[in-house]
């Protein structure tokens, strides 16, 4: 007497593991954007840090990053940060292909509007990204979607 699986209980299995792959994949992809955005949440947290400790040195903002005593990483895997004078204090990191960023906000204290904070990291752009990494949603004038993430 021969032992083994006959087709249909092959199939059954193979139909299981699709199921299954189907509703975890989704969920593994925003596991992954959500940690890849950490990367560029944790750099713009260190930058706004590193910006406060400039001002309290030298009673001003940096105008440019290498005025700062961190590394700034131009490019991250799936982000670039946006270049240009960093001493409206608004810097942040775009995503490749995607329609969203991650900035730090406002200008600092100097001439920020009184719904604009100026204490945070916020993701702005795609709604449903943003809902991944954000914990709340932030009134801010520049972004319609904008989300605090730290």
């Amino acid at each position: 007497m021969k032992r083994g699986f006959t087709l249909i209980e092959l199939l059954v299995v193979v139909l299981i593991i699709g199921i299954l792959a189907s509703i975890a994949l989704p969920q593994y992809e925003k596991a992954v954007e959500r940690s890849r955005a950490a990367e560029a949440v944790t750099i713009l947290k260190s930058l706004k840090d590193a910006q406060e400790a400039y001002y309290m040195a030298n009673g001003a903002y940096a105008g440019s990053l290498d005025q700062l005593d961190i590394e700034v990483p131009a490019e991250l895997r799936d982000y670039v940060l946006e270049t240009g004078p960093i001493v409206s204090g608004r810097y942040a990191y775009k995503h490749k292909t995607k329609d969203y960023y991650i900035a730090a906000s406002g200008q600092f204290r100097q001439g920020v509007a009184p719904t604009d904070r100026t204490d945070v990291i916020y993701c702005c752009g795609n709604e449903e990204f943003c809902q991944i990494i954000g914990t709340e949603p932030f009134d801010f004038s520049h972004c319609a979607n904008a989300y605090i993430v730290n």
